[in-house]
């Protein structure tokens, strides 16, 4: 039996979350129902602000957690390009963020704040007025599953997940902001770089992290 590249990736992400929550849950779990890539974009695309508010519609239209489809667009549009690791790892600066006192309480909240503010949110996608309709549906897919399991379950990205015997190992998995390596944003030099994954740099901010929930 041929096993398509799709195939074989949907299989090692379903695996990937059902080992990291120790064989707790199984990948069944974790299947979801794809819809149309459009209906989802259309949805939140442009007009990021209306859509967050009709929490309801979005679900019964798209069979999706309205948390999951901004998870999913944050990691499509600001991570596709990277290893699961890299992903990882964007999904978990939005999670610390979520858990942080210095953002708003909820994944959509997270990655569309300011999205009316042209070119000053925090997410560059989400402000920059460029259609944001995904073109590349097999990593949409991917997208959306890794989501799935992040919000419900939490995710981490390799090296960095907390240990509360070991407060510097704690401290790392702190991530609260990155950049890509092609740039040098002046608030890098704010922060405490942890670690270089891919294409993308992460870092810490002290202010952020020190009101992370435990």
């Amino acid at each position: 039996m041929k096993i398509t590249s799709r195939a074989f990736s949907r299989a090692v992400l379903l695996a990937i979350f059902s080992t990291h929550m120790g064989g707790q849950v199984h990948a069944a779990n974790l299947t979801i129902q794809i819809y149309p890539v459009a209906t989802i974009a259309h949805l939140i695309a442009g007009n990021a602000q209306d859509a967050i508010k009709l929490p309801e519609e979005i679900v019964t239209r798209t069979g999706q957690g309205l948390e999951t489809i901004c998870m999913a667009n944050a990691l499509y549009h600001e991570a596709r390009g990277e290893k699961l690791n890299g992903q990882k790892a964007v999904a978990q600066v939005i999670l610390n963020r979520v858990k942080s006192e210095a953002y708003p309480d909820s994944v959509c909240g997270v990655v569309y704040e300011n999205a009316h503010m042209r070119n000053r949110c925090q997410f560059s996608f989400a402000c920059d007025r460029v259609d944001d309709t995904p073109q590349e549906s097999d990593a949409y897919e991917a997208a959306l599953i890794m989501a799935q399991g992040a919000v419900k379950y939490g995710i981490y990205a390799e090296g960095l997940t907390p240990n509360f015997r070991d407060p510097a190992q704690t401290e790392k998995s702190q991530i609260t902001h990155y950049h890509t390596t092609a740039v040098s944003p002046s608030w890098g030099k704010k922060l405490r770089p942890i670690k270089t994954i891919g294409r993308h740099i992460f870092y810490r901010s002290e202010r952020v992290a020190k009101s992370i929930a435990s």
